[in-house]
């Protein structure tokens, strides 16, 4: 596996006169899971927007397996393997789950591959399987967020943002959710980098993880040994 499969290199990204990331510098391996913990405000959905090409940096460089994403485009970035399941879901909720996982797999030009996804979607998510023809509106929280999951899943990533994937659903849901990651990352062996606010589950399931504060990095290292950190315990984790 090369360490080059996903790097990010001094990355500096301002809103205006405030600096929201300052010399970000991470990287991953391929079929990793990448935490990102820390407060609100810290920068970590920011700089999971400018991987995606929402954002534009001051300066810096994002590399995916050779490719220099800064030169792409959002739709052309999705079409080279990455893909973001944004904060808060954003699913069609006018649209059936059917029709949420077929726009997700709208850029799929090979129809048996769409197929194949379809079918493991579905297979993960048994529940979308009862649902296929229900409006996305009528689904529970923990049911939306797998659809939104399902529907990024169907662009055929091999990096896998998630944004908040627990945001709004109950500590049984929660789990579950992290159990199906973790699923998606051992059968699809897709990287995953995750931002997540529950700083024990992420660190639980990931393992490398990046603490930020007010954009930057101030930590990394195996999730484990950060999970160990007195100064973590203390700041994230309720020690």
């Amino acid at each position: 596996m090369s360490e080059k499969f996903f790097e990010v290199r001094n990355l500096y990204v301002n809103y205006g006169a405030i600096k929201a990331l300052e010399d970000i510098s991470l990287s991953a391996t391929e079929g990793e899971i990448i935490s990102l913990i820390g407060a609100n405000g810290a920068g970590k959905s920011t700089l999971l927007k400018t991987i995606c090409g929402f954002i534009k940096p001051l300066k810096g460089k994002i590399n995916f397996k050779g490719i220099n994403l800064l030169r792409l485009s959002t739709d052309l970035i999705v079409k080279h393997g990455i893909t973001m399941v944004p904060e808060g879901r954003r699913i069609f909720p006018n649209l059936t789950v059917k029709e949420n996982l077929d726009i997700g797999g709208y850029s799929l030009k090979n129809k048996k591959i769409f197929s194949e996804l379809y079918d493991f979607v579905l297979k993960l998510f048994p529940r979308l399987k009862e649902r296929i023809k229900q409006f996305a509106g009528t689904l529970s929280g923990g049911e939306q967020q797998m659809l939104a999951i399902g529907r990024a899943l169907m662009s055929n990533p091999k990096l896998l943002l998630l944004d908040e994937p627990s945001m709004g659903l109950s500590p049984k849901i929660t789990n579950e959710i992290f159990e199906l990651i973790k699923n998606i990352n051992n059968d699809k062996k897709i990287t995953i980098i995750l931002v997540e606010q529950n700083a024990k589950l992420a660190l639980k399931y990931s393992n490398k993880a990046f603490v930020m504060e007010t954009g930057k990095i101030v930590l990394s290292g195996e999730s484990e040994q950060i999970e160990n950190d007195p100064q973590i315990i203390k700041a994230y984790l309720g020690g």
